[in-house]
């Protein structure tokens, strides 16, 4: 399954074939971050603070609403005017069919597994003529539910990447471990002979931190966060890592700016320039075009 990672998000942002995606790209250029939260609180009000928190670091919030006993039309109130305040979008885990919350009414992108037939069934749902939602909701699909059960049954990521090739209107991307491009090989091992060179999946990947390590130069950093990213995915989903810590938003903040850090530095580069950072002093470092040298002090 392909990937245009090398491409700025601003460009994929007009380019990709999925609505959504394009709005996630153009909130990821404008607020630069490619970070999503996962916050998975057993309660609305820790939901909602958690959301207001760290919104203005993140590109997206993932919810799941079947760990919440009182999860309501309340909270999906609240919590879509805190996604419109800071500007992120909503990424629900939990998909059941004719659940009384109907996810697809309120979250932009929803994950559903590849096993059995719910991604079909969602995709048939936000398909139809009359669902009013329609071009503003995408599906990410879960190929591997784990990496030991990926390796056993490797025909499982084929079959779902060849279903997102048939709807890319509505499956825009993967949740995977593994980087966007380990497996854009994929078609033509399984002998098709199709070119994948046009297609841009969004990928995803679930990363728990390890304790902040020291480079030579004694800067803290988180290496997951920074290795995903390099590896080939688009956006990185941290959960209690963040929320669970002492600082939450100085986490994030930490975790923003590593996740960006690697997006930057995975593009072709131009030449050297002097980079402010944020708040994290400047660095010299091989150029990327305009996505890096708008951010000049």
């Amino acid at each position: 399954m392909a990937s245009k990672y090398r491409m700025l998000f601003r460009s994929r942002a007009v380019t990709h074939p999925n609505p959504v995606a394009r709005r996630l790209f153009h909130i990821a250029d404008t607020k630069r971050t490619n970070l999503i939260i996962s916050a998975d609180f057993k309660d609305s009000r820790s939901l909602l603070r958690c959301a207001d928190a760290l919104g203005p670091y993140i590109v997206a919030l993932q919810t799941n609403s079947a760990l919440i006993p009182d999860f309501s039309d309340i909270t999906v109130n609240h919590i879509k005017s805190i996604a419109a305040k800071h500007n992120f979008l909503l990424y629900e885990t939990h998909y059941v069919r004719d659940d009384s919350l109907r996810v697809e009414n309120w979250a932009d992108i929803i994950a559903v597994s590849a096993a059995g037939d719910t991604l079909a069934s969602l995709v048939q749902a936000i398909s139809e003529p009359d669902f009013a939602w329609r071009g503003n909701r995408a599906i990410v699909a879960a190929p591997e539910m784990d990496v030991k059960r990926a390796a056993a049954i490797g025909f499982f990521s084929h079959d779902c990447v060849e279903e997102a090739r048939e709807n890319p209107a509505y499956i825009m991307g993967f949740v995977a471990p593994q980087g966007a491009y380990n497996m854009s090989r994929e078609r033509q091992d399984a002998g098709t002979g199709t070119s994948a060179e046009d297609e841009d999946f969004v990928h995803l990947t679930t990363i728990g931190l390890e304790p902040m390590i020291k480079d030579d130069h004694r800067q803290l950093y988180f290496p997951l966060a920074h290795g995903a990213v390099k590896a080939g995915s688009d956006f990185v989903v941290v959960g209690r890592d963040v929320c669970a810590s002492m600082n939450p938003v100085a986490a994030a903040r930490r975790c923003r700016f590593e996740a960006w850090d690697a997006y930057e530095s995975r593009l072709p580069p131009i030449r050297n320039v002097w980079v402010k950072k944020w708040e994290f002093g400047w660095v010299k470092r091989p150029g990327f075009g305009e996505a890096v040298m708008q951010y000049r002090g």
